[in-house]
């Protein structure tokens, strides 16, 4: 290279800034690379570090998870307490209106009949829209929520059957004693009764599988 070339290297160098100390940089930064991170006792403690870090972290998760299911669990059994309560006022209610309708005919008081037809009607109607209006809880996800949903569908399918029992028997009371009309209280009756069992079979597989212990709760099927 010429003298002349050598000067605009050098000037153009200069120009961008780069000098001598570039070339150092350049020669310690594969000085670095190409020198090894530190004794083999040192590798080996990072490596330990790296290790007991993976085992914490992975420690957290399942400790985070067990909270969670916990968590769940101890939702669901409230869950399954209020889908019971919810029941209570018409199962109540409806015994004593079936002992009463199975007597109609047969000496029984029908204007007593009439006003526990009423107070059943409207507390199992009150039941139906309340598990109509019963949503999943939030900590519920994926199958879980899917089976609190169909409870609460059931649940509501079975306690329309006994408002609508109440209703007919309201009716009969009323003097519309046709055989037809005792027949279909007569389904509706059965319909409920079968519903409610539905109804909480579905509440305890829903709360068995959030791990929930139903052990020492006896459930009402009436």
């Amino acid at each position: 290279m010429s003298d002349g070339s050598k000067d605009e290297g050098r000037s153009a160098l200069k120009t961008l800034g780069i000098g001598g100390a570039v070339v150092v940089g350049f020669a310690a930064i594969a000085s670095l690379l190409g020198s090894p991170a530190g004794t083999p006792e040192e590798k080996a403690a990072r490596q330990a570090d790296v290790v007991k870090a993976e085992q914490k972290a992975e420690e957290d998760k399942e400790a985070s998870l067990a909270q969670a299911k916990e968590r769940e669990a101890e939702v669901a059994l409230v869950w399954y307490n209020r889908i019971i309560s919810i029941s209570e006022a018409c199962d109540s209610s409806t015994s004593e209106l079936q002992t009463q309708f199975e007597d109609i005919g047969n000496g029984s008081n029908v204007y007593t009949i009439y006003e526990t037809a009423r107070t059943t009607r409207d507390k199992c109607g009150e039941a139906w829209k309340a598990y109509e209006s019963l949503e999943a809880p939030s900590e519920f996800s994926g199958e879980l929520r899917d089976k609190a949903t169909e409870t609460s569908e059931a649940c509501a399918s079975a306690f329309f059957a006994k408002r609508q029992f109440a209703d007919i028997a309201m009716e009969i009371a009323d003097g519309d004693q046709r055989p037809s009309k005792v027949a279909e209280g007569v389904d509706y009756a059965k319909a409920g009764g079968a519903g409610v069992m539905l109804c909480v079979a579905s509440a305890m597989e829903t709360a068995t599988l959030a791990g929930a212990d139903l052990s020492d709760i006896s459930p009402k099927t009436d």
